[in-house]
């Protein structure tokens, strides 16, 4: 994939009332003006890339890919995304993680994979991609 840059977190625990979860957070952000997300793909995970889209992901995928398509990058930029779990186990808006990610002048996409202990809590959960301040896209997906 021409452009991919590919950004991996792992968390290994993260002070909640769920029994050995852990979540794994995105926040996007692009620090460069102009800069826009076309689209962001959910992805299953293939042999540590991203595999099959789908439209929700398993309790038991690990790593989740979040593929974030760009109009190319015209000069370096900070890209950032933020993971809050809307409805899921006993959490409602609870911010589950962040992450800042550089990228190279003509970066189209980023994979982000976010790996956890698994199982995921099932639920609704929220992506937001950011420039900045500026919310960029949001997306909603649910792990069932």
């Amino acid at each position: 994939m021409r452009g991919l840059t590919t950004h991996k977190m792992m968390l290994s625990s993260i002070p909640m009332k769920l029994p050995t979860v852990v979540f794994a957070g995105l926040i996007l952000t692009a620090t460069a003006l102009g800069q826009t997300v076309t689209k962001v793909d959910l992805a299953k995970d293939k042999a540590n890339k991203p595999g099959e889209v789908v439209k929700a992901f398993g309790p038991e995928d690990n790593p989740l890919h979040f593929v974030v398509h760009l109009k190319p990058l015209d000069k370096p930029a900070t890209l950032a995304a933020i993971l809050t779990a809307v409805h899921a186990g006993k959490h409602n808006d609870y911010q589950v993680a962040t992450t800042n990610v550089p990228a190279k002048k003509g970066t189209q996409s980023i994979d982000f994979r976010f790996r956890i202990h698994p199982p995921w809590p099932t639920g609704t959960y929220r992506i937001e991609i950011k420039a900045g301040e500026r919310l960029l896209k949001d997306l909603e997906f649910e792990i069932k």
